[in-house]
């Protein structure tokens, strides 16, 4: 419903009720019945409210199926509540995929997402170029929806794994015993080999100079990705 989608969106740009109030130059009070439904809203203020979110007024309005429609809002309340990081990951993945459909470009002569870094893309043809385990079993091809997490440390050398290194992560929510991943712990983002037992999450460096740590599984953990390969650029 259109009062869903506007609470949902100012929560997800972080505004306040009075702040939206005063561009729609209405009372807070006002606003706030459009927010629980108790006032419909004009059309006037229908297309503020559009241009401020910068978004259609078909979209506010949710004219698609049902389906869509509670997708949009589960979305949006997702969204508002995650981690910067997850935040970062969804729109920089939605916005390539706005490029894959928009164009004819064939996915090898396209780019991947990169994070952590002021890179936001690496082409495809020079990554697969470079991709260090072509022939192993245990490492694959980058397929669409993958994406490149730069290693920031030395923590995982002892997997191939050096400070600068690209590593390509496939977005799943868990891997097998073993397995390193992307992992965000709270506030922090770690590559990591990953060992579950009896409830707990263990996670392991490649080299002795870090160290083991121990996470149970209530714990704010969550598994981004695994690793699928690398990328060495230097």
């Amino acid at each position: 419903m259109l009062k869903d989608v506007i609470r949902q969106l100012r929560k997800l740009h972080n505004k306040t009720q009075e702040e939206v109030a005063d561009y729609l130059r209405v009372q807070r009070a006002t606003y706030a019945k459009y927010e629980n439904g108790t006032n419909a809203i004009n059309i006037d203020a229908l297309c503020k409210l559009a241009d401020y979110y910068n978004v259609s007024t078909d979209f506010l309005l949710q004219r698609n199926s049902k389906i869509q429609n509670d997708e949009n809002t589960e979305f949006l309340y997702l969204y508002s509540k995650s981690p910067p990081i997850f935040k970062d990951i969804a729109l920089t993945l939605m916005k390539k995929a706005q490029e894959y459909s928009q164009s004819d470009i064939l996915y090898e002569n396209s780019c991947i997402p990169v994070f952590n870094s002021g890179v936001s893309a690496l082409p495809t043809h020079i990554a697969e170029s470079k991709l260090q385990h072509k022939g192993d079993q245990y490492y694959e091809q980058i397929n669409v929806g993958d994406f490149a997490v730069i290693s920031e440390d030395d923590s995982m050398v002892m997997k191939n794994i050096n400070k600068g290194d690209y590593v390509i992560i496939r977005p799943q929510s868990g891997v097998n015993s073993g397995e390193v991943a992307f992992v965000l712990v709270k506030d922090r983002s770690l590559i990591r080999s990953v060992f579950e037992q009896n409830g707990y999450v263990q996670l392991v460096p490649a080299n002795n100079n870090y160290n083991v740590e121990y996470f149970n599984k209530q714990d704010d953990i969550y598994i981004i990705g695994k690793m699928i390969n690398i990328i060495k650029i230097k």
